[in-house]
């Protein structure tokens, strides 16, 4: 039986000149199919992400009712069934999430206030995931939302829904966009505070379509029980996926990267501000919306000299995506790199600080995990070794760019799990010049 996957990826000391567009954004594909699912009319949607997370969120709300027509890659239609409550079979519906932990906290807020019983269920990294987060933060509205000792299954007791007034402590646009969902089926204005300076895609998706929302960073109030209608949207290209080949393409000498269509939403930009602060040559052209969103084309030019830095706290919310692939190239620049309050990387596919030290010492690189974040020694150069992904797509990606950027052989373990986020990953790379072999890549285990 397979039970392993695995990379041998050999840097190389130049890359050809990549002209390219990433897949589109799996944070927004997540949202655009459930917003289209609840307006009134058929919405079509360019540049879905077809990753299997995202899929799973398309095979959820199939499972709901909700009819979905797929007429080529990234492009899907969607008759939408309305914000009032959808007619459900009775019985428990169980609903698998897979390695999605944003479609089952979405899940939670769109299905609290629908008539049914519901259980969530996802696979064992998904399993391990807090949870009562966001039923402890739904239960004000109403919501009966019972988990297992705080991770999934998640078992959802459908029913009415009433506006309240909640206070948001942790920063997550998962557990902010999960409120605004249950908030759509709520009687009343729905007000929510507090750590609201994450991902808006929720917000600005409300806003484009015309529905009546407001917020800052301080505030967020909507009226529920109002219908919407469908509207179409492009979906932008990830960020998350062009920030590996940034990190890529700044490290590697004489490399010119261009990623067209890449959305640049200024909640996801961190990598971006960060890179800058250390000396990469990073710029954005040609910014535009395209609906709900802004994007622009990035543009990289490899080998400026990097210098190591101290992440102020208030860059975290929006790097925190990002900082596996941050702290190779911190790994890579001159001096120390520091990253704190970043405790939420512990709650991730993955412990990503156990993760991420372990992955920069197995090749050589000074790193000590501290409670809420690292801090790396680079400038002292790359070893060849082996990373085990602990199945985190994030780490196995981030092996792989260390790989190309210390020109060294990696043995990357578990890496079917990037399949869940960035399914072109590897196509791209080879694309670029970043050798692959094909040596033990695949490993079957009988058990």
């Amino acid at each position: 039986m397979l039970k392993q996957e695995r990379w041998v990826v050999q840097g190389v000391a130049s890359l050809r000149p990549l002209d390219v567009s990433v897949p589109g954004d799996k944070s927004i594909s997540h949202r655009a199919l459930i917003f289209a699912a609840l307006a009134d009319g058929i919405t079509h949607l360019s540049g879905v992400l077809e990753s299997e997370d995202c899929l799973h969120t398309v095979a959820a709300l199939r499972q709901l009712g909700v009819s979905i027509t797929v007429s080529s890659a990234g492009n899907y239609t969607i008759q939408g069934r309305g914000v009032g409550a959808w007619v459900i079979p009775a019985g428990v519906h169980t609903i698998d999430c897979g390695n999605s932990g944003t479609l089952m906290r979405l899940l939670c807020g769109l299905l609290a206030g629908q008539p049914g019983q519901f259980c969530l269920v996802g696979d064992t990294s998904l399993s391990k995931r807090p949870m009562d987060r966001v039923a402890n933060l739904l239960a004000p509205m109403g919501a009966q939302i019972r988990t297992t000792e705080g991770h999934a299954p998640v078992w959802i007791e459908g029913s009415a829904l009433t506006s309240a007034d909640i206070t948001l402590s942790i920063p997550s646009a998962q557990l902010k966009t999960a409120v605004l969902l249950a908030a759509l089926r709520a009687p009343g204005v729905t007000t929510l505070r507090g750590a609201l300076a994450t991902r808006d895609h929720s917000e600005r998706w409300l806003q484009y379509i015309g529905y009546p929302i407001t917020y800052d960073q301080a505030q967020l109030s909507m009226t529920g029980c109002v219908s919407f209608q469908a509207r179409d949207m492009a979906i932008p290209g990830d960020f998350s996926h062009a920030a590996f080949l940034m990190v890529a393409a700044a490290l590697t000498s004489g490399t010119h990267l261009t990623i067209r269509g890449v959305g640049v939403n200024p909640y996801r930009t961190g990598l971006i501000v960060a890179l800058k602060s250390m000396g990469a040559m990073v710029t954005c052209e040609n910014e535009a919306d395209w609906g709900a969103e802004p994007v622009a084309t990035i543009r990289v030019t490899g080998g400026a000299p990097l210098k190591g830095v101290v992440v102020p706290p208030e860059w975290v919310s929006n790097l925190i995506d990002e900082l596996p692939v941050f702290a190779i190239a911190a790994a890579a620049a001159e001096g120390r790199t520091v990253v704190t309050e970043a405790v939420e990387l512990r709650v991730k596919e993955s412990d990503r600080i156990v993760a991420l030290v372990r992955l920069l010492k197995n090749l050589g690189i000074q790193a000590v995990e501290t409670a809420a974040g690292f801090e790396v020694i680079g400038g002292g150069g790359f070893r060849s070794g082996t990373v085990d992904s602990l199945g985190d797509h994030r780490i196995a990606m981030s092996a792989v760019v260390a790989a190309q950027v210390g020109q060294i052989r990696v043995r990357v373990n578990n890496v079917a799990c990037v399949a869940t986020s960035f399914p072109d990953f590897r196509d791209i790379l080879d694309q670029w010049g970043v050798v692959f072999s094909e040596e033990n890549s695949r490993c079957n285990i009988s058990q």
